[in-house]
């Protein structure tokens, strides 16, 4: 609890008025969420607050989530094919006239975009994607592209331009959003193992 900041319990509540909760509500929350006993709920805070003091953040990391959040982004649908044919072929009906939405639902191989009639999530002109289709305008198909997932053909639909705030101006928002990942990706497997611990201790015979 030293390394974390916190003395005693007290201390424990401190914290959680600052987010606006009691000891309890906090306990029964998490308890609910992760079926844990009250000392692996503390754990859990004080393992984030540890966390939170060895986090080191890089210029580098931060200027890439200014792009990631501020950045231009591109609006596209996508369909993905397993074989160059296939993409070959699909390319030729929809040059010639056919639904672009329509066939992503029915051929995509990526069945998470494919649901949303190949609609994509948000992207940058900076990656493989983004470099690949640059030169296109609302509206416009893609030519054939390769990447480790399939053969993909892109439709851009729109492009949103870039945030015109300053890094300076958002720096300290992106030192917490940084922050906040990074926290959940190293306390994510800690948790797993938290609970996998609970479930044993939960049903050794008594």
């Amino acid at each position: 609890m030293k390394k974390g900041g916190l003395k005693d319990e007290e201390a424990l509540k401190s914290e959680l008025e600052k987010a606006k909760l009691t000891l309890d509500q906090y306990r029964k929350n998490i308890a609910k969420m992760f079926k844990l006993t009250k000392g692996q709920v503390e754990a859990e805070i004080l393992a984030e607050k540890i966390i939170k003091q060895t986090i080191k953040i890089t210029d580098e990391e931060l200027h890439e989530a200014y792009e990631e959040e501020l950045g231009e982004k591109i609006l596209a649908r996508q369909i993905v094919f397993r074989t160059s044919k296939d993409a070959e072929e699909t390319l030729e009906r929809i040059r010639t006239g056919a639904d672009f939405e329509a066939l992503a639902k029915k051929e995509s191989v990526d069945r998470n975009s494919a649901s949303r009639g190949g609609k994509m999530r948000p992207f940058g002109p900076q990656g493989v994607m983004g470099k690949a289709v640059a030169n296109l305008k609302n509206g416009e198909v893609s030519e054939i592209i390769k990447t480790d997932s399939g053969y993909h053909i892109i439709k851009i639909e729109k492009r949103i331009p870039r945030n015109m705030k300053k890094f300076s101006e958002v720096k300290e928002d992106l030192v917490k959003l940084v922050t906040a990942q990074k926290v959940q990706t190293r306390i994510s497997p800690w948790l797993l193992n938290l609970a996998e611990s609970a479930e044993i201790i939960r049903n050794l015979p008594e």
